[in-house]
């Protein structure tokens, strides 16, 4: 084919069915697609045939079959990643070096802008896989990250091969992050114009790199980024935590002014009485207060007679002339065995180092003093099926377990747990609805910010999920079984 017929070439896209199966299934066993695949081994057919049936039921996937002229030349799949997609394709031998894969690009990105929604797409192709590369650059993809995958994106606001805009909204964002490996660099820069840093690392509990993910999730209670991050789990002691997370630097994005208003004694006064009601045994002493904010919870205290102290990361204005300091606790130099009782409510979530906090909690305590901290509970439905952590800004998710691994490395233990949500108590009664709604494939932003837009039958379920976690999700029900999304820890510094 010259070139004057590769300008002139018009590739369609089809979506598959299973009468593709077979052919699709050898193409991908042809050896130059298996040179290039991550995946180099050639698939029996069963085996390709059970993914296949699966993959064409799946609402996080689209596959299509590229035609020109009306003749099948090779096939092109999206993995959605919320406002962005993966994008894979492979070309029928006998089409290869014809123009078809700029051509079949260029087709689909059509397709994910203007019909689907999306804001980016991404590719990752192997270094030496120079075909798909040159495939990639020639529709407009853009390098950027080499080494070993390539990866290479296509903006909603970038130009098409053919010089014009890709056509729908304009939706900016950092890029997913690269595949986790223990040679992976610690940080990597994902979206300058989002300003958003990621880095990995392994568990603050174990120290272990083995995880698996929970589930992915974008931040969708203030959608500051479309970025998706990664809830993982640790595989050798169950400690839950974002990975890959924003840097200490670039978390700042994602708490806006809004995030710290109420907190008050007049706005907040039932919480900090409840939060008070937590000491009322002990002796009146010295209490530090780990994120105080403006000192308000502690203002309570000293009215109760205690002698309130506080830090915390961000300054605010100290209303009630307690003495706050600010910074990092294990660099503020209080000295050792200096409190009776540390409070933190609703922090060791946001922390970067929980590791550190709380070996400085068993540092600064008295013998017989007591640690007091509120967190969620990871084994909570409302955690666990709602997805309800507040990601990016919960860092770490505990549960019992993982909270008494803390204690016995930082010389503390726990006394008691309370499951009972009485200061915080989080709406699990959209648990089912949730549940439902990402079961059946559907996004984010459909299930919290477009839920009047989806299919009827959709809605209806929905609404169904809704009246069944009003039912059954009672508050006096999660805390018998322990299954509430909040939990109070009460660990003590033996004497």
């Amino acid at each position: 084919m010259t070139r004057g017929h590769e300008r002139d070439l018009r590739v369609s896209l089809r979506e598959v069915t299973l009468e593709d199966s077979e052919r699709i299934w050898r193409w991908r066993n042809d050896a130059e697609t298996r040179r290039g695949s991550f995946d180099e081994r050639e698939i029996p057919f069963d085996e390709h045939r059970e993914w296949f049936e699966a993959t064409i039921q799946r609402r996080d996937r689209r596959m299509y079959v590229a035609l020109a002229g009306g003749a099948e030349a090779g096939v092109v799949r999206l993995d959605f990643e919320e406002s962005r997609a993966i994008v894979s394709i492979n070309i029928a031998p006998e089409w290869r070096g014809k123009g078809i894969g700029k051509a079949a690009l260029g087709a689909l990105a059509e397709r994910a802008f203007a019909e689907l929604g999306l804001g980016q797409l991404v590719a990752r192709v192997k270094a030496d896989n120079l075909g798909s590369r040159k495939a990639f650059e020639h529709a407009g993809f853009q390098v950027v990250r080499g080494g070993d995958p390539v990866m290479l994106t296509l903006a909603i606001n970038a130009p098409r091969a053919d010089g014009r805009a890709h056509r729908g909204q304009v939706v900016e964002g950092p890029l997913p992050g690269p595949p986790m490996k223990g040679t992976e660099s610690p940080q990597v820069e994902v979206g300058s114009s989002a300003g958003l840093v990621l880095e990995r690392v392994p568990c603050n509990l174990c120290g272990s790199d083995e995880s698996r993910v929970m589930y992915r999730k974008p931040d969708t209670r203030y959608w500051i980024s479309p970025h998706v991050f990664d809830a993982v789990r640790c595989r050798r002691c169950g400690l839950g935590f974002v990975n890959p997370r924003p840097t200490r630097t670039s978390i700042r994005i994602f708490y806006p002014d809004s995030f710290y208003e109420r907190r008050d004694v007049v706005s907040e006064g039932r919480r900090y009485d409840l939060q008070a009601q937590f000491l009322d045994g002990y002796p009146r002493g010295r209490v530090l207060d780990i994120g105080c904010a403006g000192g308000a919870f502690l203002k309570v205290l000293q009215e109760r007679g205690w002698q309130t102290f506080g830090m915390d990361l961000v300054e605010s204005k100290n209303e009630y002339g307690i003495p706050i300091r600010y910074g990092e606790l294990r660099e503020l130099g209080y000295p050792s065995e200096n409190f009776d009782v540390v409070t933190a409510w609703a922090v060791f979530e946001h922390l970067h180092d929980p590791r550190a906090y709380f070996l400085e909690v068993g540092r600064i305590l008295k013998p017989g003093g007591h640690f007091v901290c509120l967190v969620t509970n990871l084994n909570s439905i409302w955690s666990r099926l709602a997805y309800a952590e507040d990601i990016p800004r919960h860092l770490y998710f505990y549960s019992p377990r993982t909270l008494r691994r803390y204690a016995a490395l930082t010389g503390l233990r726990v006394e008691r747990i309370d499951y009972s949500g009485r200061i915080f108590s989080p709406d699990s009664t959209d648990v089912f609805r949730v549940w439902l709604l990402r079961r059946l494939g559907f996004g984010w932003g459909e299930i919290y910010r477009s839920s009047d837009r989806l299919p009827i039958a959709a809605r209806l379920l929905a609404r169904g999920g809704r009246l069944l976690g009003v039912v059954l999700m009672r508050r006096q029900i999660e805390s018998l079984l322990r299954i509430g999304g909040i939990m109070v820890a009460v660990m003590e510094k033996p004497g």
